[in-house]
């Protein structure tokens, strides 16, 4: 009686592990199915490299570096505010230490405000004066077509000191008694510039 048990008993762990055999080959198997699945979704022209798809340039290439839409703001620190005057996207602004609204920058030694001489950020979209804004400090890039700035790679940017908000793309500094001097960003293409605001330090030209 006792061997008839332990008999039993080994049949039932054989067929167990058989059981178990056929759950691991057949986990194997459609373990190595999805693979091969996942293998050619991902390999469109199917020649073993990865590097010339799609979805592997994407994740491999900076956010800059692809091809963005016009106005396209990437990276920074949005804060919240209010327009002391009417403002156009991507105006270069000075905040106002008294009522603490945001108006445009300007570099001109003949229109700059009194203690405004740090250009503090930028708005993200038009607004009318009084209107609430969104303003954009740190370290951002920016993609605007109408900047235009040639091959642009490399050239400093310096506020405008002819036109209040807008930015002096030309690379060279202005060289007027008493105009305001700071790099706001550095062009890395002819439309893209990043960033870096608030500009300091700040300096007047002697």
């Amino acid at each position: 009686m006792k061997n008839k048990k332990s008999t039993i008993i080994a049949l039932i762990v054989v067929v167990l592990l058989g059981f178990g055999y056929l759950a691991r080959a057949d986990l194997q198997y459609h373990t190595e199915a999805l693979m091969n699945a996942l293998a050619l979704a991902l390999d469109s022209d199917h020649d073993g490299d990865f590097t010339d798809e799609t979805w592997y340039i994407a994740l491999t290439t900076p956010t800059w570096a692809l091809a963005p839409t016009d106005d396209t703001l990437q990276g920074g620190i949005q804060i919240s505010g209010t327009a002391g005057e009417d403002l156009a996207q991507w105006d270069l602004v000075r905040k106002d230490p008294t009522n603490l609204k945001y108006y445009k920058f300007i570099a001109a030694s003949a229109t700059k405000v009194s203690g405004a001489d740090t250009p503090f950020g930028m708005v993200t979209t038009a607004a009318s004066a009084d209107a609430a804004i969104s303003v954009v400090i740190g370290e951002f890039m920016v993609y605007n077509a109408g900047w235009g700035m040639g091959a642009g790679a490399n050239l400093q940017i310096f506020p405008n000191t002819s036109t209040a908000g807008l930015l002096n793309v030309t690379g060279t500094p202005s060289a007027t008694s008493g105009d305001i001097v700071s790099v706001v960003g550095m062009a890395v293409a002819a439309n893209k510039i990043m960033f870096r605001l608030p500009a300091i330090p700040s300096v007047e030209v002697p």
